[in-house]
């Protein structure tokens, strides 16, 4: 039999397009199982306890996680700018935990924690969903925030009351695995 290259390339062709319908018929017919084996699920982000910071590092960080498209838990508290993560974060990928809660507070000038950053407390309030400005709004607005540096109070939005606005709540009382978060610093 003699050697055709334009014959070989057709067979090629033919037999890559073969290939690619029996793969697209074993990926419709799959149990629903057999994608995780092929495609395994990201884990979720988990979080503990949050204790807030610098509001442009956690703006990059929940930008960056929504970006990921990874699930996230909640199972302590989310304090200060840490709150942004319902900004951020599309509210069906969070899920709370039975004692996890969402802290807030007026913003404050770094290293003056008496002295409030009004601008910086409206910026970070126009960004949140609705329902929280609203649940904020029903306890006097952003004129009323307690001012932490002073007087260590928070106004706290419990795990049970963000069910209650949509919110979901995380299958497990508490994951499986405690993660740690390490932070570098550049």
């Amino acid at each position: 039999m003699r050697f055709t290259p334009l014959k070989s390339l057709g067979n090629l062709i033919l037999m890559t397009l073969i290939c690619l319908v029996i793969f697209w018929i074993f990926m419709a017919l799959r149990p629903a199982k057999a994608a995780t084996v092929l495609w395994p699920e990201v884990p979720p982000t988990v979080l503990f306890t949050e204790p807030g910071g610098i509001l442009v590092d956690h703006v990059k960080r929940w930008i960056d996680l929504a970006a990921s498209g990874q699930d996230v838990e909640i199972y302590g508290p989310c304090y200060s700018a840490c709150t942004l993560i319902t900004a951020y974060v599309p509210k069906e990928r969070l899920c709370f935990a039975k004692f996890s809660s969402l802290n807030f507070h007026q913003v404050t000038y770094m290293g003056h924690p008496t002295v409030p950053a009004a601008q910086y407390t409206e910026w970070m309030f126009n960004r949140y969903p609705e329902d929280i400005r609203a649940w904020l709004n029903k306890r006097g607005g952003i004129e009323k925030l307690p001012l932490t540096g002073l007087t260590h109070e928070w106004w706290i939005l419990w795990a049970n009351e963000l069910w209650e606005m949509g919110y979901r709540k995380c299958e497990k009382e508490t994951p499986a695995i405690v993660p740690m978060t390490i932070y570098k610093r550049d």
